[in-house]
């Protein structure tokens, strides 16, 4: 390659992305939206006399939300073009995980089949996919960082069954940020490095898109629990519990009662029997002290029923009384 070659390159690698960065993003943008203003202000200043200050305010403020305007409708229209592919995640084989915006042109100019016509027999497909941007990923066990703009996916299924694009998402664009509503989350990890070429290009396996998802769900063979059923299955759980402290408890007293006949087993039957009369005769003792209880002369009088009979007896003396003139 020649020394223009070799230079060109460099330029169009020095605004390669090497990880998404939000705060950089950020600043990028504030940098976009304030930067326009302060030139506007600083030419009208220099060109417009001092005797029309308060009018080159105006144009100034004016001419710059009107830039802003145009600009953000123009990026935000050709952002529409791609296939967007936020916060993308990749794995690599020297273990790290690294994130970037993907944006991806639609067919043919974003992506290629490259595999059998009608795929892999396990239905999996292999793309040459064109990205947007150049990315940049450090290998550590490599003194260069690997840059490109190309890469080889085998995705679980045709692209537009393996990316359905129903997620809402926000990328980085043109240093400002986008909203779109028909984004796909993925995660991807690198096989290997295709180093046929002059530049590596990554062999990546997708392992997380909406149509793994998808069969995820399928595979668990029922829906998710409605809070009925939660609920439900909390009740039986419960249940379950209790029937398990049962069966202890039977199961320590099974024990127990095996222990004490292994115990009178090995015993004479006339001690064995002296045993159980002894143990009867202190029950029928403990049975009569309970029913010759009696209670004290003052709780017998101080009673419901006495105090009930005392009332009906004062009520009719009070009426008598009553009739009689004495009260």
């Amino acid at each position: 390659m020649s020394v223009l070659g070799n230079i060109i390159k460099k330029i169009k690698n020095r605004g390669a992305h090497s990880g998404l960065n939000q705060t950089s993003n950020t600043g990028k943008m504030a940098v976009v939206i304030v930067a326009p203003f302060i030139i506007v202000w600083i030419l009208t200043e220099v060109i417009i006399p001092s005797t029309y200050r308060n009018v080159s305010s105006l144009v100034t403020f004016f001419g710059w939300i009107t830039y802003l305007l145009i600009y953000f409708s123009l990026t935000k229209a050709a952002a529409a073009g791609f296939l967007p592919f936020p916060q993308s995640h990749w794995f690599t084989p020297d273990g790290q995980q690294v994130s970037f915006d993907l944006l991806i042109a639609a067919a043919p100019n974003g992506y290629k089949d490259i595999g059998p016509k009608d795929g892999y027999s396990d239905g999996s497909h292999l793309y040459k996919v064109f990205l947007n941007d150049m990315i940049e990923i450090r290998d550590r066990n490599r003194p260069y960082s690997d840059i490109f703009n190309i890469a080889i996916w085998k995705t679980p299924a045709e692209w537009n069954i393996a990316f359905e694009r129903t997620a809402h998402g926000e990328f980085c664009f043109r240093n400002i940020f986008i909203d779109h509503p028909a984004c796909e989350n993925i995660a991807l990890s690198v096989v290997y490095w295709d180093e046929r070429g002059s530049t590596r290009i990554p062999v990546c396996v997708i392992t997380s898109c909406s149509y793994l998802h998808r069969k995820i769900f399928d595979a668990q063979g029922k829906k998710i629990p409605t809070p009925e059923e939660i609920k439900k299955e909390t009740a039986l759980e419960a249940a379950n519990t209790e029937l398990k402290q049962k069966n202890l408890e039977i199961t320590r007293h099974s024990n127990y009662v095996e222990t004490e006949l292994e115990v009178y087993a090995h015993k004479d039957p006339a001690d064995v029997r002296k045993l159980i009369e002894s143990g009867v005769n202190q029950s029928r003792e403990e049975i009569i002290d309970i029913m010759n209880t009696k209670q004290s002369w003052l709780t017998r009088l101080i009673n419901g029923r006495s105090i009930a009979i005392a009332l009906i007896v004062l009520g009719t003396l009070a009426i008598i009384a009553k009739a009689l003139g004495w009260i």
